[in-house]
């Protein structure tokens, strides 16, 4: 309501030691008739999100549209999971049936990868119809041929605006929000164009940006700093297909605007808005600096200068030097603690190396000597707790217990510190360790019980390994029970998707249901489908770190780390507290051929300190890192890595659990061929087998590891002890890797994606195979 301005006028702010104007220009808002190209390209969004749209109205837009262009082509690209092959539609007379046809038998399903496609320089402009929110992929849209032309049509309510607003101005094009009530309107803007803003230049200022490139109202705004005490700032215009110029003075006195700085930041934070990812850093900066709140700052109550220094933002000029003061002994503080932390690593990689530098014999482990026989009625000794391994339930040790094969095998006392074993002649009194050395097969009483911790002459295999015996791996195929599944095993190849898609609306929000068909159809050699049908995972929700590590699991797990890559680097925004986040991301840049940013990040995980339910991680992370810079040959640089750290020990076998479900207990069980179970509460075997601490508090990982193997057969299981989670999940998902010749140039990974439901679950997960 207020009268428009008849010249233009400017104003400036001092911010932060800087002088910021915000400039006002009047111009003429008639809309003329635009040239439409006979070449269009058409990016329509397929996916699962786009079935949110307003189809409808987009449609008819689009109708108006082509009624327009008369005759000419339009190449159509699909955009989800990735581009589908373009395909080519020609347009006679204003009939473009057959183009809407196709559109009209749109499946959408997948996620949004909307920069996974290639321009053509022979089309004259693209209509790119989507809700802008990408979520997969590549991160950067591409760069589209000089004079060519972007425009943005979405509908649906919600739509990533800014992204869709910024992606058309920085293409000359401008975006068209359409809906039932406003088509009309959305077909006016697609065929004529206003004053449009050709260029922006001025002497005396600096970091110019603009509200829009195409004024609705009659008015252009333009912000920068301003670098001189007189400046000026030039307009070069298009109206009416003619070109003009407009000179605007700007003076250092000019009247003052309260808002001049944040619009300059609003006016910036806009044009990045195309490419959020690649810009996150600078999107934080201006937000921080100016108070905007952005994908990357939130709402914070700065009541102290203590406050400031916690979320590391600039105060005001009042508080600078006491910021200064307390900044500087926070980082003192932070290295004092990161110095102390790695020296607490590398006492534990010593204590590792001194383990892997042993030999251990591979023939079958001593058993205790036989106790003295108790009479009947008499109690039965109990060894100390302090001796005795950490124990949780008297299932434990019964499992424990089981692996030995036992004739008859009871628990007794209120504190399980023990496992009484009867026989018909005696009945003896083992500790559980004692138990877990007995070998399968045999009976207990036909074995001389020896003291622990005498070695056997007798070893078949060289301590060393020299035998160098064949590894291999058998997994154990996991198969879901749903309804569905059995749909889907009783079709044929070509009717699975058809069934995924019937099943899918009463399963939109089941991680478990993507998993499952992605599974059956990558079984299948549908390796396409299969890939779309898990990208769903990404659509879930964007704010889920848990989802998203199922969905970057399973991509490892399918050997396509380049789509793991991004989608763990969303896990690290999202999660940087938890060193997994750094630790899934490294491991699939090195799949990726990104050798050096993954020894980066798993160097993150080794030197940052962590909260103590993360133990011993920094140790498996480690093995990893030295395992990629010994297959480098030198070629990375490493540099900024403590030289304590790189020490290469390869293995013969090796397995990693890790899972999806924080405050969640799993627990990785591997039993030799000498029956004796390596697990949390026998960590080390007589032939050397090696598990880290166990994770009751966090995703894991638990490593198993094996420098020289037995011939014979690695029973490997996982146990879900439980969880303390506030809100428990239908099922938890866990991802076992298992690594033949680690570290070696013959090593061979496999991975398995299971799903855990109940407390105490059990499953077998695979087997190693070591023969001579």
């Amino acid at each position: 309501s207020l009268p428009a301005q008849s010249a233009p006028q400017a104003y400036t702010q001092v911010w932060g030691g800087d002088t910021y104007f915000v400039a006002d220009v009047p111009v003429p808002s008639q809309r003329s008739t635009r040239a439409l190209p006979k070449v269009i390209g058409l990016l329509w969004d397929s996916s699962g999100s786009g079935a949110n749209r307003a189809i409808a109205a987009e449609l008819a837009t689009l109708d108006g549209y082509f009624q327009a262009i008369g005759t000419g082509e339009v190449q159509l690209t699909r955009l989800r999971d990735h581009a589908e092959p373009t395909r080519k539609f020609t347009i006679v007379g204003g009939d473009w049936s057959a183009l809407r046809k196709a559109l009209e038998s749109t499946v959408y399903d997948g996620a949004s990868a909307l920069g996974d496609w290639q321009p053509d320089a022979a089309v004259g402009e693209y209509v790119l119809v989507s809700d802008g929110l990408g979520n997969y992929g590549p991160t950067s849209f591409p760069s589209l041929p000089t004079g060519t032309r972007l425009l943005t049509l979405d509908s649906a309510t919600s739509a990533d605006s800014d992204r869709l607003r910024s992606l058309a101005v920085r293409n000359g094009g401008k975006r068209i929000p359409v809906t039932a009530a406003t088509v009309a309107a959305a077909v006016q803007m697609l065929l004529t164009d206003t004053t449009n803003v050709e260029r922006v230049a001025g002497d005396g200022v600096s970091d110019l940006e603009l509200e829009s490139l195409d004024p609705e109202s009659g008015l252009v705004r333009v912000a920068g700093r301003l670098l001189a005490p007189r400046a000026k700032l030039t307009l070069s215009l298009r109206v009416d297909g003619q070109r003009r110029e407009i000179t605007v003075p700007i003076d250092d006195k000019a009247s003052d605007h309260p808002l001049a700085a944040r619009l300059w930041a609003s006016f910036r934070l806009a044009s990045l808005a195309a490419d959020p990812e690649l810009k996150r850093a600078e999107i934080g900066r201006i937000g921080k600096r100016f108070g905007v709140v952005t994908e990357e700052t939130s709402l914070i109550v700065l009541d102290t200068v203590e406050d400031y220094v916690r979320y590391d933002i600039a105060p005001p000029a009042t508080l600078q030097a006491q910021f200064a003061v307390l900044k500087e002994q926070q980082r003192s503080r932070q290295k004092t603690t990161r110095d102390q932390h790695l020296n607490a690593v590398a006492a534990q990689f010593a204590a590792k190396t001194a383990w892997w530098d042993k030999s251990y014999p591979k023939d079958l482990p001593p058993v205790p000597k036989e106790s003295k026989q108790i009479s009947a009625g008499a109690a039965a000794p109990r060894p100390s707790v302090s001796s005795a391994p950490r124990v949780r339930s008297q299932s434990d040790l019964s499992a424990a217990a089981a692996a030995s094969d036992l004739d008859s095998v009871t628990v007794t006392g209120s504190a399980i510190n023990a496992i009484e074993v009867s026989s018909v002649e005696s009945t003896t009194i083992l500790t559980a360790e004692q138990i877990a050395r007995v070998p399968v097969g045999r009976n207990i009483n036909a074995v001389p019980l020896l003291a622990p911790g005498t070695v056997r002459s007798d070893s078949p295999v060289p301590a060393d390994g020299s035998s160098a015996p064949t590894l291999g791996i058998v997994l154990k195929k996991w198969s879901a029970d749903a309804p569905y599944i059995a749909r889907l095993k009783a079709a044929k190849p070509d009717q699975l998707y058809a069934i995924y898609l019937d099943e899918k609306p009463a399963y939109l929000a089941s991680s478990a249901f993507f998993l499952d068909v992605a599974d059956v159809l990558l079984d299948a050699d549908q390796r396409d489908l299969g890939l779309r049908v898990l990208s769903n995972l990404a659509e879930m929700d964007l704010e889920n770190r848990q989802v998203l590590r199922i969905l970057g699991y399973r991509l490892m797990q399918a050997d396509a780390p380049a789509l793991a890559v991004p989608v763990f680097a969303q896990v690290l925004r999202l999660a940087g507290e938890e060193p997994q986040s750094f630790r899934d991301l490294g491991l699939a840049e090195d799949a990726a051929g990104q050798s050096q940013s993954a020894i980066e990040n798993l160097y993150e995980v080794v030197q940052r300190p962590w909260d103590d339910r993360f133990a011993e991680i920094e140790l498996i992370t480690l093995a990893e890192l030295n395992a990629i810079v010994t297959r480098k040959g030198g070629k990375l640089d490493t540099s900024g890595i403590d030289a304590r750290f790189l020490r290469h020990l390869p293995l013969d076998l090796r397995v990693v659990l890790t899972w999806d479900a924080d405050n969640s207990d799993m627990d990785l069980w591997v039993t030799d061929p000498n029956g004796e179970k390596c697990y949390y509460g026998h960590k080390d075997t007589y032939q050397g087998g090696r598990m880290t601490d166990d994770f009751t508090r966090g995703y894991g990982p638990e490593e198993f590891s094996l420098r020289a193997a037995k011939p014979g057969k690695y029973k490997v299981e996982v146990n879900y002890f439980g969880d303390r989670q506030q809100v428990v999940a239908a099922a938890t998902t866990l991802q076992v890797q298992f690594t033949t010749g680690f570290g070696s140039p013959q090593a061979k990974d496999q991975r398995v994606t299971l799903r855990l439901q109940d407390s105490k679950e059990t499953v077998l997960v695979g087997e190693f195979t070591v023969t001579p």
